[in-house]
Protein backbone atom coordinates (compact mmCIF):
# COMPACT_ATOMS: atom_id res chain seq x y z
CA UNK A 1 0.00 0.00 0.00
CA UNK A 2 1.53 3.61 -1.00
CA UNK A 3 2.20 5.55 1.71
CA UNK A 4 0.67 9.21 1.97
CA UNK A 5 4.20 12.10 1.99
CA UNK A 6 5.01 15.53 1.93
CA UNK A 7 2.38 18.28 2.65
CA UNK A 8 -0.16 15.58 2.01
CA UNK A 9 1.11 13.33 5.12
CA UNK A 10 1.25 16.38 6.95
CA UNK A 11 -2.07 17.64 6.50
CA UNK A 12 -3.64 13.85 7.18
CA UNK A 13 -1.84 13.82 10.59
CA UNK A 14 -3.58 17.66 11.39
CA UNK A 15 -6.57 15.94 9.82
CA UNK A 16 -6.29 12.83 12.69
CA UNK A 17 -5.25 15.21 15.29
CA UNK A 18 -8.43 17.67 15.00
CA UNK A 19 -10.66 14.26 14.20
CA UNK A 20 -9.65 13.03 17.75
CA UNK A 21 -10.40 15.79 19.40
CA UNK A 22 -14.27 16.19 17.91
CA UNK A 23 -14.54 12.34 18.20
CA UNK A 24 -13.85 12.63 22.09
CA UNK A 25 -16.28 15.35 22.31
CA UNK A 26 -18.83 13.59 20.37
CA UNK A 27 -18.29 10.67 22.74
CA UNK A 28 -19.27 12.36 25.70
CA UNK A 29 -22.39 13.91 24.27
CA UNK A 30 -23.63 10.62 22.97
CA UNK A 31 -22.78 8.71 26.34
CA UNK A 32 -24.82 12.10 28.39
CA UNK A 33 -27.76 11.56 25.66
CA UNK A 34 -28.01 7.31 26.62
CA UNK A 35 -28.46 8.26 30.23
CA UNK A 36 -30.98 10.93 29.38
CA UNK A 37 -32.85 9.55 26.84
CA UNK A 38 -32.90 6.01 29.54
CA UNK A 39 -33.96 8.02 32.33
CA UNK A 40 -36.88 9.58 30.35
CA UNK A 41 -37.69 5.91 29.37
CA UNK A 42 -37.62 4.53 32.83
CA UNK A 43 -39.78 7.50 33.91
CA UNK A 44 -42.28 6.79 30.93
CA UNK A 45 -42.54 3.31 31.29
CA UNK A 46 -43.12 3.42 35.08
CA UNK A 47 -46.12 5.87 34.33
CA UNK A 48 -47.18 3.27 31.58
CA UNK A 49 -46.78 0.43 34.08
CA UNK A 50 -48.96 1.99 36.43
CA UNK A 51 -51.67 2.47 34.59
CA UNK A 52 -51.73 -1.05 33.59
CA UNK A 53 -50.97 -2.47 36.58
CA UNK A 54 -54.85 -3.73 37.06
CA UNK A 55 -55.15 -4.73 33.78
CA UNK A 56 -51.88 -6.55 33.37
CA UNK A 57 -49.44 -6.35 35.89
CA UNK A 58 -46.88 -8.89 33.98
CA UNK A 59 -47.02 -6.15 31.48
CA UNK A 60 -44.68 -4.13 33.32
CA UNK A 61 -41.80 -5.46 33.08
CA UNK A 62 -41.82 -5.83 29.08
CA UNK A 63 -43.22 -2.57 28.23
CA UNK A 64 -39.82 -1.17 30.10
CA UNK A 65 -37.93 -3.42 27.95
CA UNK A 66 -39.21 -2.07 25.03
CA UNK A 67 -38.68 1.19 25.69
CA UNK A 68 -35.55 1.12 26.86
CA UNK A 69 -34.77 -1.28 23.72
CA UNK A 70 -36.39 1.55 21.64
CA UNK A 71 -34.22 4.49 23.22
CA UNK A 72 -30.90 2.64 22.70
CA UNK A 73 -31.54 2.06 19.08
CA UNK A 74 -32.39 6.11 18.71
CA UNK A 75 -29.15 6.58 20.05
CA UNK A 76 -27.51 4.31 18.12
CA UNK A 77 -28.99 5.89 15.39
CA UNK A 78 -28.08 9.34 16.32
CA UNK A 79 -24.79 8.47 16.72
CA UNK A 80 -23.93 7.19 13.52
CA UNK A 81 -25.34 10.21 12.28
CA UNK A 82 -22.95 12.33 14.06
CA UNK A 83 -20.34 10.00 12.88
CA UNK A 84 -20.84 10.36 9.48
CA UNK A 85 -21.14 14.40 9.53
CA UNK A 86 -17.87 14.10 11.61
CA UNK A 87 -16.43 12.54 8.99
CA UNK A 88 -17.76 14.16 6.11
CA UNK A 89 -16.94 17.77 7.30
CA UNK A 90 -13.46 16.70 8.18
CA UNK A 91 -12.71 15.41 4.53
CA UNK A 92 -14.33 17.93 3.00
CA UNK A 93 -11.94 20.64 4.75
CA UNK A 94 -9.35 17.99 3.35
CA UNK A 95 -10.05 18.50 0.18
CA UNK A 96 -10.61 22.31 -0.03
CA UNK A 97 -6.92 22.61 1.85
CA UNK A 98 -5.41 19.75 -0.87
CA UNK A 99 -7.16 21.53 -3.84
CA UNK A 100 -5.16 24.92 -2.93
CA UNK A 101 -2.05 23.41 -2.37
CA UNK A 102 -1.23 23.87 -6.66
CA UNK A 103 -0.82 27.78 -5.96
CA UNK A 104 1.72 26.91 -2.80
CA UNK A 105 5.33 27.92 -3.62
CA UNK A 106 6.61 24.17 -1.83
CA UNK A 107 4.24 22.24 -4.91
CA UNK A 108 7.28 21.64 -6.45
CA UNK A 109 9.00 19.76 -3.44
CA UNK A 110 5.69 17.73 -3.22
CA UNK A 111 5.88 16.86 -6.71
CA UNK A 112 9.09 16.07 -6.63
CA UNK A 113 8.48 13.85 -2.92
CA UNK A 114 5.54 11.85 -4.81
CA UNK A 115 7.79 11.20 -7.88
CA UNK A 116 10.54 9.96 -6.02
CA UNK A 117 7.82 7.33 -3.93
CA UNK A 118 6.08 6.43 -7.08
CA UNK A 119 9.56 5.32 -9.14
CA UNK A 120 10.95 3.75 -5.85
CA UNK A 121 7.57 1.76 -6.00
CA UNK A 122 7.53 0.64 -9.30
CA UNK A 123 11.27 -0.18 -10.03
CA UNK A 124 11.58 0.81 -13.40
CA UNK A 125 14.16 2.94 -15.51
CA UNK A 126 11.83 4.68 -17.70
CA UNK A 127 8.99 6.73 -16.75
CA UNK A 128 6.65 8.74 -18.46
CA UNK A 129 5.10 11.99 -15.99
CA UNK A 130 2.14 13.55 -15.89
CA UNK A 131 0.75 15.87 -13.88
CA UNK A 132 -2.88 18.23 -13.37
CA UNK A 133 -2.81 21.64 -15.48
CA UNK A 134 -0.43 23.48 -12.80
CA UNK A 135 2.07 20.77 -11.71
CA UNK A 136 2.38 19.86 -15.56
CA UNK A 137 3.89 23.03 -16.39
CA UNK A 138 6.34 23.14 -13.15
CA UNK A 139 7.58 19.15 -14.47
CA UNK A 140 10.60 21.50 -16.47
CA UNK A 141 13.48 19.51 -18.41
CA UNK A 142 15.50 20.89 -15.72
CA UNK A 143 13.51 19.60 -12.91
CA UNK A 144 13.02 16.61 -14.46
CA UNK A 145 16.75 15.89 -14.97
CA UNK A 146 17.81 16.85 -11.40
CA UNK A 147 14.57 13.68 -10.11
CA UNK A 148 16.11 11.32 -12.54
CA UNK A 149 19.80 11.83 -10.95
CA UNK A 150 18.02 11.60 -7.68
CA UNK A 151 15.86 8.77 -8.69
CA UNK A 152 18.79 6.73 -10.95
CA UNK A 153 15.80 6.65 -14.06
CA UNK A 154 14.36 8.51 -16.94
CA UNK A 155 11.84 10.55 -16.26
CA UNK A 156 9.60 12.46 -19.14
CA UNK A 157 7.03 14.65 -19.34
CA UNK A 158 3.76 13.49 -21.22
CA UNK A 159 2.90 15.27 -24.00
CA UNK A 160 -0.55 16.36 -21.87
CA UNK A 161 -1.80 17.08 -18.71
CA UNK A 162 -4.02 14.64 -16.64
CA UNK A 163 -7.52 16.03 -15.70
CA UNK A 164 -6.78 16.54 -11.67
CA UNK A 165 -6.76 18.75 -9.24
CA UNK A 166 -3.43 18.00 -7.91
CA UNK A 167 -0.57 15.06 -7.58
CA UNK A 168 0.29 13.44 -10.70
CA UNK A 169 1.08 9.91 -12.56
CA UNK A 170 3.76 8.09 -14.06
CA UNK A 171 3.26 5.27 -16.82
CA UNK A 172 5.74 2.75 -17.36
CA UNK A 173 3.84 0.72 -20.40
CA UNK A 174 0.92 -0.38 -19.04
CA UNK A 175 2.15 -0.04 -15.27
CA UNK A 176 0.47 2.93 -13.69
CA UNK A 177 1.18 4.84 -10.67
CA UNK A 178 -1.36 6.80 -9.17
CA UNK A 179 -0.01 9.48 -7.01
CA UNK A 180 -2.90 12.09 -7.82
CA UNK A 181 -4.22 14.09 -4.52
CA UNK A 182 -7.97 12.28 -5.17
CA UNK A 183 -6.61 8.93 -4.59
CA UNK A 184 -3.93 9.54 -1.98
CA UNK A 185 -6.83 11.33 0.09
CA UNK A 186 -9.52 8.42 -0.51
CA UNK A 187 -6.87 5.88 0.28
CA UNK A 188 -6.22 8.29 4.00
CA UNK A 189 -9.90 8.47 4.57
CA UNK A 190 -10.26 4.80 4.78
CA UNK A 191 -7.31 3.94 7.04
CA UNK A 192 -8.18 7.23 9.48
CA UNK A 193 -12.16 6.31 9.21
CA UNK A 194 -11.22 3.03 10.39
CA UNK A 195 -9.15 4.94 13.07
CA UNK A 196 -11.86 7.12 14.30
CA UNK A 197 -14.49 4.13 14.33
CA UNK A 198 -12.41 2.65 16.55
CA UNK A 199 -12.01 5.66 18.91
CA UNK A 200 -15.55 6.39 18.97
CA UNK A 201 -16.52 2.78 19.90
CA UNK A 202 -13.66 2.31 22.58
CA UNK A 203 -15.54 0.54 25.93
CA UNK A 204 -18.75 0.51 24.39
CA UNK A 205 -20.62 -3.07 25.16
Amino acid sequence: MPEVIGDLEALLAEVHRRTEQRAFGLEQEAKQRVLELLEQADAEAKEAAEVLARQAQGRETELRRQLLAQSELEVKRRLIEAREALLEGVWREAETRLRQLPEDPSYPETLRRLTLAATQELGQKHLLLAADPRGHELLTPQRLAAWSKEADACLERASQAMDSWGGLQLHCGRRRYDATFASRLELARQVLREEVFALLTDGES
